[in-house]
Formats: structure tokens, C-alpha cells, sequence
């Protein structure tokens, strides 16, 4: 007798256990679903002003040294990563709708280029463009802040319109897969502790 109680309560314990590991995936898989919503992406966005440079005739030794066109800030969400970044803008601004020729580098990376006698040279409406940075890339966004240069390579005047970067974050993997377990896990004891205080009071 006292056999079959012991085989009885190790089934017991077994049932047990599989039911609480069945309720934890069951609630895993729940709060994935729930969480989506809250692993959407993030859109971060700074911009900056028009910009226009000085005058170089065709005297002047060109290329040029490299001038400022301004520096994005911006801050990344504790726990989240960039997935996507895009730089866009325009040569030629409200002043004057062209520029001269030029070079547009973000932290030292060619996002852009106006080369002399192109649309963007003798244009009489601002050229956009658009440059999306490739995952390697993103390296140069994580620091919170991005420099962007202009070398000019022709006569005339640099002259950008305003300048957007857009940033796309989530959080990061390890990130979401710690706070899914931990919710899983937690409300299984829960369960337990329930079931538990059940078994006392029928007792």
C-alpha cells in the first residue's frame, strides 16, 4: 500500500511539473503576441537647417578643404539597437534652387554627390537626395550624434536645403527574450503557489 502511494504521488509530482513547463510556454508564446505591440519600431528623427557655403570662382584649387554643414543629435532608447538609418535632403535651397559640386560625407561616409554640369548644377527647383545606410553602416550611428561635412569640387556655392536623418530602433533580442521568460516563469509560480494553497485548505 504504502508502494502504490509513493508510485502515486511521483505521477503526481510529474503531472505537476509538466503542467506548470506547459503553462510557461503557453504564457510565453501569449506575452510574444502581447509584446509585439511594445517591439515595434521606434522612429527617431533629427534634422538640419538649410545650409550655403562661399563663393569659389574656377580659380581656386579644387577640391576643397571639407566645411561643416552640422551635426545630428539624437539619443537611442536604453535596451534598443538601430535596424535601418536614411539621410535625406536636397542640393539647392530656398536661396538659390542649385549648388556648386560637392561631396556630402556623414562621419566620413560619402552619403551624396553633386558633380558639376548635373541636374543639381543648373537645376532651377532643389534635387533631392537619399542615401540608406547599409547594416555595416549603422556602426557609424551609436554614439548619439553624426557629423556632416560638404567638399566642394566645383566653382560657385554649396547650398543644401534642410537635411533629415531617420533612425528606425527596436529593442534588442536578449532584451525581449529575458523580460518573455521572466513573465513566463513567473506567473507559473504563481499557478503553483495557487494550486498549493488549495491542496492545504482541502486537507
Amino acid at each position: 500500500m504504502h508502494t502504490k502511494k509513493m508510485g502515486f504521488n511521483f505521477i503526481s509530482s510529474v503531472k505537476e511539473k509538466l503542467s506548470m513547463a506547459t503553462v510557461a510556454l503557453v504564457l510565453l508564446a501569449f506575452e510574444a503576441v502581447l509584446s509585439s505591440d511594445r517591439a515595434q519600431a521606434a522612429i527617431i528623427t533629427s534634422t538640419l537647417p538649410e545650409f550655403s557655403g562661399e563663393l569659389f570662382d574656377e580659380s581656386a584649387p579644387f577640391p576643397l578643404p571639407a566645411v561643416t554643414v552640422g551635426t545630428f543629435l539624437y539619443k537611442i532608447p536604453s535596451g534598443e539597437q538601430i535596424v535601418s538609418a536614411t539621410i535625406s535632403g536636397t542640393f539647392g535651397n530656398s536661396d538659390v534652387p542649385n549648388s556648386s559640386g560637392l561631396n556630402l560625407l556623414l562621419d566620413g561616409l560619402q552619403v551624396a554627390q553633386c558633380i558639376r554640369f548635373a541636374d543639381c548644377y543648373y537645376n532651377q527647383r532643389p534635387e533631392q537626395f537619399n542615401f540608406t545606410f547599409s547594416p555595416v553602416d549603422l556602426s557609424f550611428l551609436k554614439d548619439g550624434s553624426a557629423l556632416v561635412t560638404a567638399i566642394q569640387t566645383s566653382e560657385s556655392i554649396i547650398r543644401l536645403g534642410s537635411t533629415t536623418l531617420i533612425l528606425e530602433t527596436v529593442p534588442e533580442p536578449l532584451t525581449i527574450l529575458g523580460s518573455l521568460t521572466a513573465a513566463g516563469f513567473g506567473v507559473a509560480l504563481r499557478c503553483k503557489q495557487k494550486q498549493q494553497s488549495k491542496d492545504i485548505t482541502k486537507a
